[in-house]
């Protein structure tokens, strides 16, 4: 049996926020790049962002989540990368996301005050606020995606690439129909 880890890890922007509120542009790059990119390796998880901070969440097979994890410290967008946690899990959490966002939003806010912490900074989270931020991370609400095609299971994979070809054949049949009977009716009228 293959073994699955999940690895936590923090590091530091090294690029100036931008701010105004949304996802930082450079963060949203950094979610682009990864979404295209994870589902070769069978990778996923989850990435927050506040206060200069990235909080990571890498899960699958323990080779792959290494050698993925060895192009992300390299990266230059971020530095001070510190693995807080890696340890053998029975399941992935994130299967259905080659990378899930998740907003510091009011509820992980609250966990954090909950767990004596004022500020966005893992560096300084305990065991037992790392597993509750995955916990709270896990039922978030990633606010500009969806669970990637590519990440669900192969039947369901199947089903969801094959409906959009479908319903483009559709249309493109209907209108195809519609066409030929506004012709009809052109030549009967004229």
């Amino acid at each position: 049996m293959t073994e699955i880890i999940e690895m936590l890890y923090a590091s530091r922007a090294a690029f100036a926020p931008v701010g105004g509120g949304g996802i930082e542009p450079e963060v949203s790059r950094i979610l682009s790049q990864s979404r295209r990119n994870n589902p070769r390796h069978n990778v996923g998880g989850v990435l927050c962002f506040r206060d200069g901070h990235f909080f990571q969440c890498l899960e699958g097979e323990a080779q792959e989540v290494e050698s993925v994890f060895r192009k992300i410290a390299a990266d230059p967008r971020h530095k001070d990368v510190k693995v807080l946690s890696k340890r053998t899990v029975p399941r992935r959490r994130f299967q259905s996301w080659s990378m899930k966002y998740a907003a510091v939003d009011s509820a992980i806010s609250n966990l954090l005050q909950k767990h004596g912490q004022q500020r966005f900074n893992p560096y300084a989270f305990d065991n037992n606020l790392l597993g509750a931020l995955v916990t709270q991370l896990h039922t978030a609400t990633d606010p500009g995606a969806t669970p990637d095609v590519q990440s669900l299971p192969t039947q369901w994979r199947n089903q969801q690439s094959a409906a959009p070809i479908l319903a483009v054949g559709a249309f493109s049949m209907a209108a195809a129909a519609m066409a030929v009977s506004l012709f009809a009716l052109y030549r009967t009228l004229g």
